[in-house]
């Protein structure tokens, strides 16, 4: 941890930090932004933890020209889950969601393609897109995450334009699931079902999540994963689809669950891509009930160590 000084969090302007991001790399050190509180992150570092009732303590950084200096006495009522769970001596945003110490361990998470906060109705993700919404997403926090609620009837659609068709992808969602789903829900589809795609979808009868690719009507390539998923969970759900290994991947936080091959390449059909349901026989279908956050799709394979630290 060599840019601590006196048990201090050294901050950089908000320009050395890329867009959506809370920290940047620097002279081969990570930093945190100085800006990061009035984007609404406050930081602690961990105290105790009490996970029967999933809150925590944790000594606050307040920021005092360029340095976060943690305070003497400990913020008490903390709650996390969903992200990680606080490890007394690491540093966190106030809701566990962020560990801001893994600033710190050599991991480079890329500025992803797409980035979906879901937090607030907008008509513009915060990578650019412009994001068109269909029914009415209720926007609250629940289980200490800000997310978006779909009822079945609701989802958004953005351009494919930024995703590379020919390379490897990387998607990933924070989910909460709804046990009032039907028979499959799915969370990110990106091209046409029958035709070439790429899907993370939920199989709430079977437990499961799947991914894959289809192409024409010959079945395609499917991963189903089981889940053991409760409705009232926070999960990361990470899919990779990696041209270099011809392998698809599962993941649940930073596990891999399943994996299996593929052969398939994507081609572009509808211009669009879905959060919340996915296109077929031309007219939208698949709808997710659940809630919904933080969804991001990068146009490179993430290494295992880059997911277990999203």
């Amino acid at each position: 941890m060599s840019n601590f000084t006196n048990n201090n969090l050294i901050a950089v302007t908000p320009a050395d930090v890329p867009v959506g991001s809370l920290s940047a790399k620097i002279g081969g050190l990570y930093f945190v932004a100085a800006n990061a509180v009035a984007q609404g992150a406050n930081f602690y570092r961990c105290a105790s933890v009490n996970t029967a009732d999933n809150t925590w303590t944790g000594y606050k950084a307040v920021l005092s020209g360029g340095v976060y200096t943690f305070e003497a006495t400990a913020t008490t009522g903390l709650t996390f889950g969903g992200g990680y769970t606080p490890v007394p001596g690491n540093i966190y945003d106030s809701t566990a969601s962020v560990q801001v110490a893994r600033l710190w361990n050599g991991v480079v998470i890329p500025v992803p393609a797409y980035s979906i906060p879901l937090t607030e109705a907008a008509g513009t993700a915060a990578s650019g897109q412009t994001i068109t919404t269909t029914g009415t997403p209720v926007f609250s926090t629940v289980g200490g995450r800000s997310c978006a609620y779909l009822d079945g009837s609701t989802y958004f659609e953005l351009p494919d334009t930024d995703i590379d068709f020919t390379g490897s992808i990387t998607c990933s969602a924070m989910v909460r699931f709804d046990q009032t789903m039907g028979n499959e829900g799915s969370i990110i589809s990106i091209g046409t079902p029958l035709l070439e795609d790429i899907l993370l979808e939920y199989l709430p009868g079977l437990n499961a999540i799947r991914t894959g690719n289809s192409t024409g009507n010959d079945g395609g390539v499917f991963i189903d994963a089981n889940l053991n998923a409760s409705a009232d969970t926070w999960y990361r759900m990470t899919i990779v689809r990696d041209i270099s290994t011809s392998t698809l991947k599962v993941y649940v936080g930073g596990d891999l669950i399943q994996s299996g091959n593929f052969n398939r390449s994507l081609t572009r059909q509808r211009g669009l891509f879905i959060v919340g349901a996915w296109w077929y026989n031309d007219s939208v279908s698949g709808n997710f009930v659940g809630y919904l956050a933080d969804v991001k799709i990068w146009n490179t394979a993430l290494t295992a160590e880059q997911i277990a630290n999203l």
